[in-house]
């Protein structure tokens, strides 16, 4: 299975949106630790407030098709130590290295930037 990133548009972020209240995702996402359940006014917001970041669909191939599974995104890139987070909204491939290879990704194209540290959310 090929791993690969794309970044993500405004129309894609209601497949996000969905993942993200996925009962077994929000339970890693540390916003929604309690089960809080995101209405699409917080969801939008949050998204066109970020700024100095970079979001991405994590994307596998396996050989016949290619679909988006989770995201990876990097924060605060205008600070030295920006930050990675992920999430598989996929969850049938969590365990098998897909978010592996999609952070990895992330940190490359991080040093292709010339950052030299990286720190995860919370």
């Amino acid at each position: 299975m090929v791993v690969i990133l794309r970044e993500i548009t405004d129309h894609d972020i209601s497949l996000v949106l969905a993942w993200r209240n996925h009962p077994d995702v929000m339970k890693g996402i540390y916003s929604q630790r309690n089960g809080h359940v995101i209405s699409w006014d917080e969801h939008y917001k949050w998204w066109t407030t970020r700024h100095n970041w970079r979001h991405w669909f994590i994307r596998v191939n396996d050989g016949v098709t290619t679909r988006d599974v989770g995201c990876v995104n990097v924060a605060n890139l205008d600070s030295w130590c920006p930050e990675i987070g992920f999430f598989l909204g996929e969850t049938t491939l969590w365990g098998k290295g897909v978010a592996t290879q999609a952070v990895k990704l992330a940190m490359q194209w991080l040093k292709e930037m010339g950052y030299e540290c990286v720190r995860t959310q919370y």
